[in-house]
């Protein structure tokens, strides 16, 4: 019983950690620009492909693949803003129409994938064989980079956003738009890179989930939704309460599955949504405005 719990606590570690690369992104840019960029589940769709395909025509090498993936995501990130976001700032309804556009943003995403690769799903080498037993617990070396890589991103944003200047930027911006521009920070610049970012972060958890999960058109909902709830959970702007609430969802989802069943795991998830928006609609990590 107690090596059952153990490892559905393991498996929620490594959801937690795939959750919370999904959800830091969407939690920087509704932090900076207030929006709910709803093509960040393409984005983690096509982190997932583009990592199958680098694998695929690249002999395997899960290095350059990675290295691909992180930079194509980053850099339409950059057009995603350019083209669908930037045009629709300042306008009137702009943020339902920003809503919108990157709704549909993330259904030609999704449809170009099938037109590129087809419906079928496919499946991403494990990046590494073998477990590692401690007593009654194994935990195969699979899971331990998962934990190993999200932890290294995240931190590698925290410092980001506390140490160095373009990050401080960030934060300036985050708090008070105006005052920023007042002290010399270009803003417009500030929600291009922060955009990139938050693709950039997307792109990652997808050739995580990529690894673990069969990989499919569609594969990018699922986690957009939970990465939506964790967002809440943590605070809406959080990146702290972002990634507290990732781990969080992520044990209980796997609690969840290990006691009543991986169909109960989401229904119970929604639950916990619908009572947290009436019990405490800021968050852990928010405050009441």
């Amino acid at each position: 019983m107690f090596s059952d719990i153990a490892s559905a606590i393991i498996i929620g570690l490594v959801l937690g950690s795939m959750y919370a690369l999904a959800a830091v992104g969407l939690t920087l840019v509704w932090g900076v620009l207030k929006i709910l960029n709803f093509a960040h589940g393409g984005f983690i769709t096509l982190g997932a492909y583009f990592v199958w395909v680098g694998i695929t025509f690249l002999g395997g090498n899960y290095v350059i693949s990675f290295l691909l993936v992180m930079g194509l995501t980053f850099l339409l990130g950059f057009v995603l803003n350019a083209g669908v976001i930037r045009p629709l700032q300042g306008r009137p309804e702009s943020e339902t129409n920003i809503f919108i556009a990157t709704l549909a943003t993330s259904i030609i995403i999704e449809n170009l994938i099938i037109v590129g690769f087809g419906g079928r799903y496919k499946s991403i080498p494990e990046m590494a064989s073998g477990s590692l037993t401690l007593g009654s617990i194994s935990i195969n070396f699979q899971q331990m980079i998962i934990m190993a890589v999200a932890p290294v991103f995240l931190v590698g944003l925290m410092y980001y956003l506390k140490k160095m200047k373009s990050g401080m930027a960030v934060r300036a911006v985050a708090q008070d738009a105006d005052g920023a521009a007042i002290v010399g920070i270009d803003s417009e610049r500030v929600y291009s890179y922060t955009i990139a970012i938050g693709a950039l972060m997307a792109g990652v958890a997808g050739v995580l989930l990529g690894v673990i999960f069969y990989l499919s058109p569609g594969m990018g909902g699922d986690p957009l939704v939970r990465a939506l709830f964790i967002m809440v959970l943590g605070g809406m702007g959080s990146v702290k309460g972002t990634i507290y609430g990732a781990y969080i969802i992520g044990i209980i989802d796997a609690l969840a599955r290990y006691f009543i069943g991986m169909f109960w795991a989401s229904p119970i998830l929604f639950v916990m949504f619908i009572l947290l928006l009436l019990l405490r609609p800021q968050g852990l990590f928010g405050v009441k405005v």
